[in-house]
Parts: C-alpha cells; structure tokens; sequence
C-alpha cells in the first residue's frame, strides 16, 4: 500500500469518527437540555464509570477509568462483546482498537512510546485470531529511520 493512500484511509477513519460523534452529540443535545430545566444545574459530574445499559439490561457502552488510570471509553455488542475501545495506554499514548466478535483485535490504531522511538502512530490490522497480518510502521521501517 502507498503512503499516501494510507494515509487518506486514515485521514477518512479520523473525519469520519468525528463526523458521526457530531452527529449523535447533535441527537442528544435536545434529550440533554429538556433533561435539566430546573436553575439548580451542577457545574460538574464526578464518577468513575458510566454505564449505557441497552435491552434486557445488558451494559452496551462504558466510559470509565481503568486499572492503570487512564480513561476507557468501550462499546459492547448484543451479547456483551468489547467490539470497539478508545482510549489511552498506560504509558499515556492514545489508542483505538476494533475487535472481532471473539474479542481478539482486528485493527488496531495508535502510538507507540519508548525511548528510542519516541512516540510514533501505528496501524496495525490482525486476522480473527489475533494473528497480525500487517502493521506499519513495520520493524523494518524503524531500522531504516534510525
């Protein structure tokens, strides 16, 4: 694949996402403003977790703090699945993952972070059992920057 057309497949995810997340905040803002009517409105909200509950109960998305106290924003399918995560690493780096219906990764967005690198964007894609099919930057590519 060249640079530049991965690089516009990426440009398109990134406006895309955005896009649709303009797009919901732009449904709910109605739902938002009839919702706090009253003159007693909190100028904050202070939790660790919240929890969007579909049908029958089951937990469809979660906004949270993880383990390594970085936020988590996960979203679920009907049967519970982590089919999609963004967030950031425990090392403070971003990350977006969209997995399989087996919870294993089947694209994988992010950076990476050490001392020799610095901090540079990953793309990798897995098959359905988690094996990686590609990545770029590959370790090839990091040897020839050096």
């Amino acid at each position: 694949m060249r640079k530049f057309t991965f690089f516009y497949l990426l440009l398109i995810v990134f406006v895309s996402s955005f896009l649709g997340g303009a797009f919901v905040q732009y449904l709910n803002i109605h739902a938002v403003s009839h919702a706090s009517q009253t003159e007693d409105i909190l100028g904050e909200l202070r939790t660790k977790a919240i929890h969007l509950i579909g049908e029958g109960d089951t937990v469809r998305a979660s906004f949270f703090i993880d383990s390594n106290n970085a936020p988590s924003l996960v979203m679920y399918d009907e049967k519970g699945t982590n089919r999609f995560s963004l967030g950031l690493a425990e090392a403070g780096n971003p990350r977006m993952t969209f997995n399989h219906q087996n919870s294993k990764k089947l694209i994988a967005i992010g950076t990476s972070n050490d001392k020799v690198r610095n901090e540079k964007a990953r793309f990798s894609i897995f098959d359905y059992k988690g094996m990686a099919l590609w990545k770029a930057p590959n370790d090839k590519d990091y040897k020839m920057m050096r």
